[in-house]
């Protein structure tokens, strides 16, 4: 049963997911001296196994927040299906993001102009990492959308598309839609989110002078959120000012040692800078500090191949497939390191999974080919 009021959703309990998914369920909140399988048990007394049996779109939202390849499909099924929940098709359209084919283009091309507000909001969230091509097509036609949320991160999502790319008579769209934005920030101007923000609207229009004064000012009100940090070394980067960036990020480790952001951030500034043994205890740091992060282990492995490491590179990499089973960087980097220090049969096992997982991916083909032979 589904209470008509917008505010309650009143929903027969699966304590047989919190098991697999590790979600609540209403039977065991008020019954905590009983197990999971007890609720289910009175569950399937009471229901059958006909309801423990029907699919639930918890199982697809939790596959593809680990990335798992057989999640896109049903990712793809609940994103488009009309007949979902909104929030539920919203919420499986973001993580389609992680699966960046032509599946998801397709379907990202048909509910950028769903009938549902939110549905399109969520498209766009997706579409701003996406190529700039593809930015503009979906994301132009919204920046007149009637929804100011949607019209918004249109704006936020255009705003890094070389100009040149706009077409000319939408440029004053999107200069109506960026003001729009700036007002709707200005809101919350005493928050440090809202100075990051500004930051990052300032760097895609290439006003770097803005963009290093907001960056700042949101470490000065919240010297504890990692975004302004990052992106004002980023932005120092791109300046050729890497000596102001390191000084932010140690002034920062300082304060939070553990952040495995800023050891990151800094790992690859002392790479850049020629520095690499120290570089890879930034990287370490980063890797243990957070294992949930596979990009960590990832960068931190190629340095330690880079450094004639191959083995501990390749430990390295085994300790975060078990984490994350289906990683591409992962296994296509320990297909290669593999590969290349004669362990063939290992080499070949790592391309195996990848073909098996991503099979539109022809690079993965050929070097499983390669291995085959």
């Amino acid at each position: 049963m589904v209470d008509p009021r917008r505010d309650h959703s009143i929903r027969i309990p699966r304590p047989d997911l919190s098991d697999k998914l590790g979600t609540p369920n209403a039977c065991n909140q008020c019954h905590t001296d009983k197990s999971t399988a007890w609720a289910t048990r009175y569950l399937r007394e009471w229901y059958g196994e006909d309801l423990l049996n029907q699919p639930h779109y918890g199982e697809a939202i939790w596959a593809g927040r680990q990335l798992y390849p057989e999640a896109q499909p049903e990712l793809l099924r609940l994103g488009g299906d009309p007949e979902e929940p909104p929030m539920v098709r919203a919420t499986a359209i973001s993580l389609l993001g992680g699966y960046p084919n032509q599946a998801t283009v397709t379907l990202l091309r048909q509910t950028v102009s769903d009938p549902d507000p939110l549905i399109r909001y969520a498209t766009l969230t997706v579409v701003q990492f996406a190529e700039a091509e593809l930015i503009r097509d979906l994301a132009v036609p919204r920046l007149t959308d009637p929804i100011k949320l949607v019209r918004l991160m249109a704006a936020n999502s255009l705003s890094a598309v070389p100009r040149a790319l706009i077409p000319a008579g939408s440029l004053e769209d999107l200069n109506a839609a960026l003001e729009e934005y700036n007002a709707s920030l200005m809101i919350n101007a005493d928050h440090p989110s809202t100075h990051l923000n500004f930051g990052n609207l300032y760097l895609n229009t290439g006003n770097f002078e803005k963009a290093e004064a907001s960056y700042k000012e949101a470490i000065e009100l919240e010297p504890g959120l990692v975004g302004p940090y990052i992106n004002l070394t980023d932005l120092y980067r791109r300046l050729n000012r890497d000596d102001e960036g390191e000084q932010v990020l140690r002034s920062a480790l300082e304060k939070y040692p553990d952040l495995a952001a800023l050891n990151y951030s800094l790992g690859l500034l002392k790479v850049r800078q020629g520095e690499n043994e120290e570089a890879m205890v930034y990287l370490k740091n980063a890797t243990t500090s957070d294992p949930s992060d596979p990009h960590y282990s990832y960068v931190y492995a190629i340095g330690l191949n880079s450094q004639n490491q191959p083995l501990e590179a390749l430990k390295v990499l085994e300790e975060a497939l078990v984490l994350h089973p289906y990683d591409r960087n992962i296994l296509y980097s320990l297909a290669t390191i593999s590969m290349e220090n004669g362990l063939r049969e290992d080499a070949r096992e790592y391309a195996q999974k990848l073909v098996e997982s991503y099979p539109e991916d022809a690079n993965y083909r050929q070097l499983f080919e390669l291995l085959s032979n």
